[in-house]
C-alpha cells in the first residue's frame, strides 16, 4: 500500500470520490496533504506498534544531574517520538523507573537500554492494523472540511479508537510471549 491508496481509503469512508495524485488540485487532495503529517505521528503514538519501536543503549549525558532525583542523565535517540520503558540490557520486560524532559532521559539505571516509539515515513513498512488506524484517523481529521457532517467526524474518531484498541490487543499477546524468560537464561538452553 502507498501514501495515496491510505488517503483514497479515508476518502471512500467518507463517502468521497478517490484522488489519482496527492499532487493534483483538488479540495480532497489538499486537505489529506494538509492532514497528513499530524494524522501520521497521532497514530504512530496512539499503539506500541511493531514496526517503528526499536531499542537502544542510551548515551549518558551527566552523573548525578541536579534537581532530579536519578542519578543518570542520557541524551534521548534521534527521531524518538515517545519512550515506552527503559530495561536492564540483558533482561527482558525488566522495566525501570525514568522521566523524559527536553531531550533527556532521567534514571538510576547505569547502562540503560530505552524502548520508544521512532518515526517512520515507510507507508511500505506499515502493517494493515497501522494503515486501517492511519485511515481512520485521516478520516476524521478531514470529515468536516469535505462532508460538513459531525456525524462522520465523530464516526471516524470512534473507528480510529476502535482500530487502535484492537492494535493494542494484538500488540499486548506478542509482548506476553517476550517477557517470559531473561535472554540469559534463554541462552542457557
Amino acid at each position: 500500500m502507498q501514501k495515496i491508496d491510505i488517503v483514497n481509503l479515508a476518502l471512500a469512508r467518507l463517502g468521497q470520490a478517490s484522488i489519482a495524485s496527492l499532487g493534483e488540485g483538488s479540495e480532497e487532495a489538499a486537505k489529506a496533504n494538509a492532514v497528513w503529517e499530524g494524522a501520521l505521528l497521532t497514530t504512530l503514538q496512539a499503539c506500541r506498534w511493531g514496526f517503528n519501536t526499536a531499542r537502544q543503549r542510551l548515551a549518558l549525558l551527566e552523573e548525578d544531574p541536579d534537581g532530579y532525583p536519578y542519578q543518570y542523565r542520557y541524551a534521548a535517540p534521534s527521531g524518538m517520538l515517545q519512550p515506552y520503558e527503559i530495561v536492564k540490557p540483558l533482561m527482558v520486560g525488566e522495566a525501570i523507573p525514568f522521566i523524559f524532559e527536553q531531550d533527556s532521559i532521567y534514571t538510576n539505571e547505569p547502562d540503560a537500554v530505552l524502548v520508544y516509539a521512532e518515526r517512520s515515513d515507510k507507508v511500505s513498512s506499515f502493517p494493515p492494523s497501522f494503515q486501517d488506524a492511519l485511515a481512520w484517523r485521516i478520516a476524521g481529521d478531514m470529515a468536516m472540511a469535505l462532508t460538513q457532517r459531525p456525524d462522520m467526524a465523530k464516526l471516524a474518531e470512534d473507528m480510529f479508537q476502535k482500530a487502535i484498541s484492537n492494535a493494542r490487543a494484538l500488540a499486548g499477546m506478542a509482548r506476553k510471549a517476550e517477557r517470559r524468560t531473561p535472554r540469559y537464561i534463554q541462552a542457557r538452553g
